[in-house]
Formats: structure tokens, sequence, C-alpha cells
């Protein structure tokens, strides 16, 4: 009932409250935003946000960066949306303790908390792992050390920075933080026990973000399988003696690929309507299939 109500108010425009989010100046972080679900989700707010809000991108690849942010320009001008909001890249290697230190700092560059009613955290960016491995084929524990440090430290550091920042200002500002999920974190997949694992680790530790702060809106979205992403090619080719290829791509017929594009906008949906409980772990699929 809860998804059917989400899902009712945003094909209603989300009329049913006087404000709902993005009608007024808003900071954005996306990170992993240089291409794939991350450049949809930075596209998407571009086109929503009011004018004069700020869309901070990183990743690796300040080439990639560049073009989202053009695509996102783009965009914005196809929907006729009065007014520019800003796209900055940020390069930035979360796998790198010094760029986790700094890639905030890097984002809120010029800004204050008084240009804005609100910020917004997506953590898009992740990595797989060696997927030919099952659980017992590991034998360095360093490789699976520098799995979840690439893959789960960043998460509360750049989250407790802005959080900071956003308190440093005069008035009150609402702060939204957004983990990009998996469903293989309730559903063992053989081979995915790295990328399954750091995804649950951030469940979690953004669930007890939302127990311990209740004024910060948060929630763990898990986007569907995505087409035309750079993982999904590597699911679809790696060499697998574990079957994790057909597992994913010829076993499951009942979750239809879905267009990065297509989740971005989900994504969005759920932000504006507001209507989730933080710290909710959400599917693209639990809301299209109570339609």
């Amino acid at each position: 009932m809860k998804l059917t109500f989400i899902l009712r108010q945003a094909a209603r425009g989300y009329m049913a409250s006087a404000k709902h989010k993005f009608q007024e100046p808003t900071l954005a972080v996306v990170t992993g935003a240089s291409q794939g679900l991350g450049r949809s989700i930075a596209i998407e707010l571009a086109a929503q946000l009011a004018d004069g809000s700020v869309i901070a991108t990183t990743a690796r690849s300040k080439d990639g960066l560049d073009e989202t942010a053009k695509m996102a320009h783009e965009e914005r001008r196809n929907r006729n949306k009065a007014g520019e909001v800003e796209i900055r890249a940020v390069p930035s290697d979360l796998s790198k303790s010094e760029d986790i230190s700094t890639t905030m700092q890097s984002c809120v560059k010029g800004c204050a908390p008084s240009q804005f009613s609100s910020a917004i955290l997506i953590f898009n960016f992740a990595t797989l792992g060696d997927i030919t491995k099952r659980v017992c084929d590991f034998r360095d524990p360093d490789e699976i050390a520098r799995y979840y440090h690439v893959n789960v430290s960043h998460l509360p550091v750049l989250t407790g920075q802005l959080l900071d920042w956003c308190k440093s200002g005069e008035g009150k500002m609402d702060a939204v933080v957004v983990n990009i999920s998996s469903v293989s974190v309730s559903k063992p997949v053989v081979g995915m026990s790295l990328y399954s694992s750091g995804k649950a680790a951030r469940d979690i530790m953004l669930k007890v973000l939302a127990a311990e702060s209740p004024n910060v809106r948060v929630l763990n979205y898990a986007p569907g399988p995505l087409l035309g992403t750079r993982m999904a090619e590597t699911f679809r080719t790696t060499p697998n003696k574990l079957h994790t290829t057909k597992s994913l791509y010829e076993e499951d017929t009942t979750r239809t690929r879905v267009p990065c594009k297509h989740s971005a906008e989900r994504l969005l949906q759920l932000l504006r309507a507001d209507k989730y409980t933080s710290g909710d772990h959400i599917d693209y699929f639990d809301i299209q299939n109570e339609s």
C-alpha cells in the first residue's frame, strides 16, 4: 500500500503538499557520475532542480564528467526549464583516502548553505570485485580489505562532511542521503560475495544513520538490472566457471532490464514524493509492480 501511494502521488505531479522537493534551490552531489546510472541521475537532476541549484558530480574521469555536464545542460534546455543550474565536475578517486578527505570540500567550494533549501548526496559509485571467485576462493586478506575500503569507507566520511556543512549555515537545510543499493543484498548470487556484502554494509550503515539522525532523509534505492552499463557488460562477458552470467542474464526472466534513464526517473519520483520511511530499501520493481 505504501508504494502504491508513492506512485499515485508521483503521477498526480506531487501536488499533495504545498512544497515538494526541488521547488527551491538545491545542492546535489552525485558520485560515479561520469557514466551509466550516475550520469543519468545527474541529467535528471539538472532537468528538475530549481534555478540556482548546484550539481556537483564526482568520478575519476574528468572527460566523462564534462560529457555528463554537457548532456545535463542539453536535457534542461530540451525541457524548457527556466533559469540555469550549475553543474560542476569534481574529478576524484574514492579509492584514495586523500581524495575522500578533500572531495566534499571541492563539491561545496564557493557555496553557502544559505543559498539552498536542501542538500542531496547520492552514493552511486561502486566496484564489482572479482566475480570469478567463490567465498572460499579468496586467499589474500588485503584484496578483501581493499574492496571494502574502496566501496564503503567513503560513505560515512562524505556524509559527515556534507551534514557538517549543512549545519554551518544560519538557516535550516533539509538533507537527503541516498545509497544506490542492489537486490543482491537480500538475494545471494554466486560469485558476488564482495559486491553484495559491500552493498549490504552500505545499506545497514544508512539505516543506522536514519536512526541516529531523524532530521536526515535516508533512502537505499535498488535500481534494477541496468542496461548499457560497464558493470552489466562485465557480468555478460566475464568467463565464469561459477555461471554468474547465466544466473544473472539467462535464468532470471522476471526482472526486465532497465534503461538507466528510467531508473533515474524513478529515483527522482521517490525523492520528490518524499513519502518513504527514512532508511527504507526500495527496489525499482517494488514500485513498478504496484502500479
